[in-house]
């Protein structure tokens, strides 16, 4: 497309602008008659590709003078070689991008804790700089334009960029320092993350982690926690959320309580026997799988607590069964799953604020964290709930090598 015009570039040097300016445009007049707006756009990024940010500076202003109606593409053509071609400032470029991720002027002010004069200043600042409009103004908060929402695709892969350096310098070790907070509830905490966290730290033995279980995650936006991890997805528009796998809820039990009592052949023999959960996983029960969410109301708990490691040390100990996650029958061996299907599978939830996610040290505990919980290698997060008899019968279910991260 761009060989359209390729009677007046060279391939590796843009049009001197003020030399051949009445040249270009009487050229690009001749040959934009025959292009359509989807091409307009398509031959604009070719051109920064190839470094014609002078020449497509011209060509937005030879739009803007010849078809204003349609001013959308023109300003979007004209926006790219301006960002190409001019020192911006960050600062108002992120001011930005919180603006436009957030809708409001006001909510973005208080996220990034300036006056509302200021942030609209600075916005004022970057469309005077790229001599486009970015938003348009209302009472009910502001919208892209078409040339905002090209300026907000440009900002985010400029953050990407910055983010992969910082993430390739701190491979090496050099910036991987410092404090990170963690907060997660009371099971993939001190049964999963903790036991994993003496190979983190040989790799990185400068990052200090500090693991915070209690019922409810951590306020990412306020500063309470720097990541958390959480069985609620988090909805909060200024967090990056990501799903990290599903925890399935199953039945267990020791050797000696099924010896002295025998095991059930259905959950609803469950009355006839003595039942252990934990406190949360009662008030989970609108995610329990059909017909098994009628266990809370039929069934007479021998035992309820807010304690994994209570739940877990009555369960071995004969106390009766238990409902755990399934991946506890790789925590402790003396733990025997029973065969009866899934009681509940409940997706769990990675969230972290842009300025975690920006340090190096936290970019390098947010890759950790999704390692860990990668259900590709470990089979206990899947989204389908693979039995822990069906793994010690059939090791290729693993679907990797399950033991580098046990």
């Amino acid at each position: 497309m761009a060989a359209q015009f390729g009677h007046f570039y060279q391939s590796d040097h843009c049009v001197p602008a003020r030399r051949n300016n009445r040249t270009v445009r009487r050229k690009l007049r001749r040959g934009w008659r025959n292009l359509d707006h989807c091409k307009c756009l398509a031959l604009a990024n070719s051109m920064v590709e190839n470094s014609f940010c002078s020449l497509l500076e011209i060509l937005g202003r030879v739009l803007h003078k010849r078809n204003t109606r349609k001013s959308g593409y023109w300003e979007s053509a004209y926006l790219v070689g301006i960002m190409s071609s001019t020192r911006l400032d960050w600062d108002k470029l992120r001011v930005f991008k919180v603006v436009a991720e957030l809708g409001s002027m006001s909510a973005a002010a208080a996220k990034l804790k300036e006056s509302a004069p200021t942030v609209g200043r600075k916005i004022a600042d970057l469309e005077e700089t790229l001599s486009a409009r970015l938003l348009k103004r209302s009472t009910r908060g502001v919208e892209l334009t078409q040339a905002g929402r090209l300026a907000l695709e440009h900002i985010k892969s400029m953050t990407e960029a910055s983010e992969a350096i910082i993430s390739e310098v701190s491979d090496d070790g050099i910036l991987a320092e410092g404090p990170i907070s963690i907060t997660t509830s009371d099971g993939v905490g001190p049964y999963w993350l903790a036991p994993r966290l003496s190979k983190f730290h040989m790799a990185y033995p400068k990052i200090q982690v500090k693991l915070d279980i209690g019922e409810n995650s951590g306020n990412c936006s306020d500063g309470e926690t720097d990541i958390s991890i959480s069985f609620k997805r988090p909805k909060r528009p200024d967090l990056i959320v990501r799903q990290l796998g599903t925890v399935h809820y199953m039945c267990f039990a020791s050797r000696d309580y099924l010896d002295t009592y025998g095991q059930p052949s259905s959950i609803f023999q469950f009355n006839e026997h003595r039942c252990l959960i934990h406190k949360n996983y009662v008030e989970q029960v609108e995610n329990w799988a059909p017909k098994t969410a009628e266990l809370r109301d039929m069934i007479d708990f021998a035992f309820v607590t807010n304690s994994g490691a209570s739940l877990l040390q009555s369960c071995v100990n004969g106390g009766g069964i238990a409902l755990m996650p399934s991946y506890m029958s790789s925590v402790d061996p003396r733990l025997v799953a029973l065969d009866l299907p899934e009681i509940a599978p409940i997706n769990f939830w990675l969230a972290y604020s842009e300025r975690v996610r920006s340090m190096p040290h936290g970019r390098i505990t947010i890759e950790w964290l999704r390692s860990i919980f990668d259900p590709e290698t470990i089979p206990w997060f899947r989204s389908a709930f693979i039995h822990p008899n069906r793994l010690d019968e059939n090791p290729a279910l693993m679907g990797g090598d399950l033991d580098k991260v046990l």
